[in-house]
């Protein structure tokens, strides 16, 4: 039930293009390029980067988010959260 794109790997994109890939705003984006964390390249007074480039950084964050998620389940285990039941006060 979902769109399926072919574009080239090397396919140019702008930072709105960029941004709407990782579902996050276009100025984050730039916060994200200007840190180095995403290489780009200026065409004009546009900054462009590489599809591979921004599916690299989207791999990246992606498996930091699950491994610090991991880590956040392991100390709730430990601490014993998922033991206890917490019944909302009416």
């Amino acid at each position: 039930g979902q769109a399926v794109s072919i574009v080239p790997y090397m396919q140019e994109l702008t930072t709105l293009e960029a941004a709407e890939l990782l579902g996050v705003s276009r100025q984050h984006l730039v916060r994200v390029v200007e840190a180095g964390k995403i290489l780009f390249h200026m065409v004009g007074t546009h900054r462009r980067m590489y599809l591979e480039d921004v599916l690299e950084y989207k791999k990246e964050r992606d498996l930091q988010r699950h491994e610090i998620l991991g880590e956040m389940a392991l100390a709730d285990v430990e601490a014993g959260v998922y033991d206890r039941v917490v019944v909302p006060a009416e």
